[in-house]
């Protein structure tokens, strides 16, 4: 028994030893990892500030636009651009440069007055518009704003009655900021002739839409005879971001940290009504409160059993919203995935991301989760509107070829017809997706990046809503092989470039008579 029990203690002795030298070598291991976590954020930053470049590399591109569209139209405009060190995500400020000369353009062709007229109104003969570039928390805002005429909000009220985008009864009673929204219609344009300036109102729709990519918020706000000031917020990049994950109806979302201004825990009986909609008062302030489940449209009702709710409160534009959850989980640093070609139009999502156990997580857009986008409405008030609706042809131009694009939609608006320009075919898919009506005809082009001619016309054929749309292929390639792989994809028609203006425009017309007969038929 002595003998065992001093192996006994030696054993122990010896585990203890073991256990001592486990311990160090546990430690040296949370050692390296602190240190392996320290070099992976440093190298992580250094990498992000690798993606960073100033937005004054755009200011002599953006300023020759602005030179260009001046003359063009016989003004004198000059830019200022504040803010050029501020540092921008290279891919985001590639995306940005057509719509922010979209935006120049259009200041100067429709926002700046002419010689005369700021004469009258005691402005300086040389109008100005000004570009300025800031840090708000974790975003960049960028603004452009116009020294020019404003916004005609009576003239955006009549135009939208006018197409169909809204109501008579409903324009009435329109907001301010509803009235300014109208611009990002797709096809709505108060310009009374098209130009290769504007006129076809398509521009600020793909502006906001360039701006969504980029998982951003635009906004505008006018003064008549002041100007107008156009805001563009974006994170600082597209790459990782720092979210907020939240529960709502046993579901988990994220949101993006730089949208959240506060989180509280707030005792039910402290929120309040302004008449059916609830709301939250904070130092004599009323905020509307919206519970997540409810704007998501989420199975179950909210339960009234829970004593607190947590809510955040939300940058959404230049307003904050009190978002109810049902709980909050945690903020992490998370990579943002896109949610590919069949997911990308969801609304109110930006991306998702994935979690350590595979799961994935839809990261919110909380201000097209609020947003509620204008519809068309089913009534026009006069039959005019409807005889001059149904007779107005529209045509969307996909061609990789910009020249082609410029030149066949100038031929055709020169013939009375509405266009719509896509450089690819996949970008044409997107546009028709986001069309409230489908065209009258799709001048196709074969050989495109991304998605070709012969894909997209399958694609097309493939859908229910654009099976018997007019699709002509125009192209150089004159070949009887290409003629009838169009033909047996569904083509309607095959031109052959160089065409002859009159058989285009006589081709288009005859296939949409033909098909709007046998759409009333």
């Amino acid at each position: 028994m002595h003998i065992l029990a001093r192996s006994l203690t030696e054993a122990a002795s010896d585990i203890h030893t073991v256990q001592n030298e486990l311990g160090n070598v546990s430690g040296d291991f949370d050692q390296l990892l602190n240190r392996q976590g320290l070099i992976s954020r440093d190298l992580q930053d250094r990498l992000m500030q690798a993606r960073l470049i100033p937005l004054g590399t755009l200011e002599a591109r953006l300023a020759r636009a602005v030179r260009q569209a001046a003359e063009q139209v016989g003004k004198s405009v000059k830019l200022h651009l504040e803010g050029n060190s501020v540092p921008i995500d290279k891919t985001m400020l590639d995306v940005l440069v057509d719509p922010l000369t979209h935006l120049l353009r259009n200041a100067v062709d429709h926002g700046i007055e002419a010689a005369d007229v700021r004469a009258i109104r005691n402005k300086s003969s040389e109008a100005s518009i000004r570009i300025r570039a800031f840090h708000q928390g974790t975003q960049v805002v960028l603004q452009v704003s116009d020294d020019g005429a404003g916004l005609n909000l009576e003239a955006l009220r009549a135009k939208a009655i006018h197409d169909g985008h809204v109501s008579a009864s409903n324009a009435d009673s329109l907001t301010k900021a509803e009235l300014q929204n109208l611009i990002f219609v797709h096809g709505l344009s108060t310009a009374s002739s098209v130009s290769e300036l504007s006129g076809r109102g398509v521009g600020m729709d793909a502006v906001r839409t360039a701006v969504n990519k980029l998982k951003g918020t635009i906004t505008v706000d006018s003064t008549a005879e002041v100007g107008t000031t156009v805001s563009i917020r974006l994170p600082m990049t597209l790459a990782i971001t720092e979210a907020l994950f939240v529960e709502a109806a046993h579901e988990k979302f994220a949101i993006p940290l730089q949208d959240v201004r506060q989180i509280i825990r707030l005792d039910r009986k402290e929120l309040d009504r302004v008449g059916n909609s609830p709301v939250l008062r904070m130092g004599g302030v009323v905020y509307p409160l919206v519970y997540l489940r409810d704007a998501l449209h989420l199975a179950g009702s909210v339960d009234d059993t829970q004593l607190s709710v947590p809510v955040l409160f939300v940058n959404v534009g230049d307003k904050q919203v009190a978002f109810a959850v049902d709980r909050i989980i945690a903020s992490r640093e998370i990579v943002v995935k896109t949610l590919g070609t069949h997911f990308r139009h969801v609304h109110g999502l930006i991306g998702a991301t994935l979690l350590g156990d595979g799961t994935v997580v839809p990261i919110l857009n909380c201000s097209e989760v609020l947003e509620a986008p204008v519809t068309r409405s089913t009534t026009v008030d006069a039959e005019s509107d409807d005889v001059a609706h149904d007779t107005r042809i529209t045509v969307v131009i996909v061609d990789d070829s910009v020249s082609v694009r410029r030149i066949t939609a100038k031929i055709l608006n020169a013939a009375g017809m509405e266009t719509i320009l896509c450089r690819d075919g996949v970008d044409a898919l997107e546009t028709l997706q986001r069309l409230p009506t489908a065209p009258d005809l799709v001048l196709l082009d074969v050989e495109m990046p991304r998605m070709d001619g012969y894909e997209l016309l399958s694609t097309l054929r493939s859908q229910a809503d654009y099976e018997t749309l007019p699709v002509v292929m125009v192209t150089s390639r004159s070949g009887n092989k290409h003629r009838n792989k169009a033909e047996q994809l569904g083509a309607t028609d095959y031109l052959v470039k160089p065409y002859d203006e009159d058989e285009l425009i006589t081709t288009i017309q005859q296939h949409v008579a033909k098909s709007r007969e046998l759409a009333s038929a």
